[in-house]
């Protein structure tokens, strides 16, 4: 979808390469406008540990968590965590 839109991305298999991937355009002053993440990552940080660490390097980072699951306060919280945003897959 997001090629279709030509919007330029990266992809990283867990948080731990998402930070260096925003760590590295954040430090050429070239952050992400957006980081789409999920909520579970078999076998590293999951979204909530990411953008944590997000946060830490970027106050302003803008992430939008995606979730298989569709319920209303898992959402709240994490809107309420500072997400912008909920895709449902």
């Amino acid at each position: 979808m997001l090629q279709s839109l030509d919007y330029k991305y990266d992809t990283a298999k867990n948080g731990e390469e998402a930070i260096a991937l925003y760590k590295r355009y954040l430090n050429i002053g070239r952050p992400y406008d957006a980081v789409i993440m999920d909520i579970n990552v078999t076998g590293g940080m999951g979204a909530e540990e990411t953008f944590d660490a997000l946060k830490k390097l970027d106050p302003d980072v803008r992430a939008i968590i995606s979730s298989g699951y569709d319920n209303e306060d898992m959402v709240r919280k994490f809107l309420d965590a500072g997400f912008c945003g909920h895709l449902t897959k």
